[in-house]
């Protein structure tokens, strides 16, 4: 009968010279003291090989992710750190420092209604005469009032603001859309009075307070007299700072909120007017014209 041959001495051959392959990749690379510094020998690393290797392959895609959009481009969001553990070596994760500056960032907000496409925006990216207009405005503690076409720049001009003002100083803020969070509030003002009291109160003491696409919601008596008014005073009170971005001019809002339906009560009409005004003065147009 013939001899069967099995090729196991070839597979234990090559087998060998790819381990002596990897072995020098990894003493050869950057990060071979790196690894002596951290306490490993060469024992481990023999004995550990892929582990190494894999560290290696993995960081190098890691250097390349500077933001939390590259996170998401390389859907990659931890990197693999290697611990000795005795005679072990385990493999373990650490968020990147992109995503966890993400995670601290988004943990600043109350409420963020808006897209994680914003999270870096830059105040310097915003248009000269807006940053002039807003470095006045928070000297004099006014508020912020941004108004334009759709599409011409303001929710980014908001956020620019937030990013540089705001973020990692331990501050609160409530980002939101008006039609949604200000018709929630409506409808909690009849359903839960208790969760009503809870986001008033939320909404009139967050450091920073953003009304996004202002003017688009649904006007009543109820939401100016009860709701607006009174988180806007108490916060002209306080002095805490409010931002608002709308398709709409200051006096095209105060005339919004003037000619409510069946709206007699002129005395409100002009509080609400007059404050708005005090506070906002004429707002800055970001732009007639879209612009993306």
């Amino acid at each position: 009968m013939k001899k069967v041959e099995l090729g196991f001495d070839n597979d234990v051959s090559d087998l060998k010279k790819f381990k002596e392959e990897l072995y020098a990749k990894i003493v050869n690379s950057v990060y071979y003291n790196d690894f002596l510094a951290q306490g490993f020998t060469d024992e481990d690393i023999k004995n550990n090989l892929s582990k190494f290797n894999d560290y290696i392959e993995d960081l190098e895609i890691s250097k390349k992710i500077k933001t939390y959009k590259d996170c998401k481009l390389f859907n990659k969001f931890d990197r693999i750190i290697l611990e000795k553990n005795g005679n072990f070596v385990d493999v373990n994760y650490v968020a990147l420092e992109p995503f966890s500056a993400y995670l601290n960032y988004i943990n600043c907000f109350f409420i963020r209604d808006f897209d994680d496409d914003y999270v870096d925006a830059e105040y310097l990216k915003i248009d000269e005469k807006l940053r002039e207009y807003n470095k006045k405005a928070f000297k004099a503690n006014d508020w912020v009032y941004f108004y334009g076409a759709l599409r011409s720049g303001r929710t980014y001009a908001a956020i620019s603001i937030i990013n540089k003002k705001y973020i990692g100083k331990e501050n609160s803020i409530a980002f939101l859309n008006s039609p949604k969070r200000l018709k929630e509030l409506c409808d909690l003002y009849f359903k839960s009075r208790q969760d009503y009291e809870d986001l008033m109160k939320a909404y009139t003491e967050v450091d920073c307070l953003v009304f996004d696409d202002f003017g688009q919601e649904l006007k009543s008596k109820l939401l100016r007299d009860t709701i607006l008014y009174v988180i806007l005073s108490k916060r002209a009170a306080t002095n805490k700072m409010t931002i608002f971005t709308s398709d709409f001019t200051v006096d095209e809002i105060c005339k919004l909120y003037t000619k409510l339906k069946d709206d007699t009560n002129d005395v409100m009409s002009n509080k609400f007017t007059k404050l708005f005004k005090e506070k906002v003065k004429n707002g800055r147009e970001t732009s007639p014209l879209s612009i993306y």
